[in-house]
């Protein structure tokens, strides 16, 4: 994705899209993949609003790339996605007699993945 000559651009493999309003591209977006997962589809709103900003600006945007401020710029961290797992496991009984359910919770951090071939250029 970028946004360029008062445009936001959106591209893939297979799809090229070209417009000003992100709500609309957002819907082309569906129709080409009616299989967008969740957090791909907040990625990408995400990407589209600094694409709108930057069109607002009358300046440039390049996906996963921070708005460009001049000395102002403020570098973006990359984006990590907080996955947590939790698993009920039954173990022995206890001293009672009755099974006891424990609750396991897994916390990992690490990049958050775009859906194969989607590049949102701004």
């Amino acid at each position: 994705m970028f946004a360029e000559r008062g445009e936001i651009h959106v591209l893939n493999g297979t799809v090229y899209l070209r417009g000003r309003d992100p709500f609309e591209l957002f819907e082309q977006m569906l129709a080409a993949d009616p299989k967008l997962d969740a957090s791909h589809a907040f990625y990408l709103g995400y990407e589209l609003s600094k694409a709108v900003t930057a069109l607002t600006l009358g300046k440039n945007y390049t996906q996963d790339q921070a708005l460009r401020w001049g000395f102002l710029t403020v570098p973006e961290t990359t984006p990590l996605a907080v996955v947590v797992v939790a698993v009920k496991v039954t173990v022995a009984p206890t001293t009672a007699g009755e099974p006891e359910d424990v609750m396991v919770v897994t916390v990992a951090t690490g990049l958050i993945s775009s859906a194969p071939g989607w590049m949102v250029a701004m």
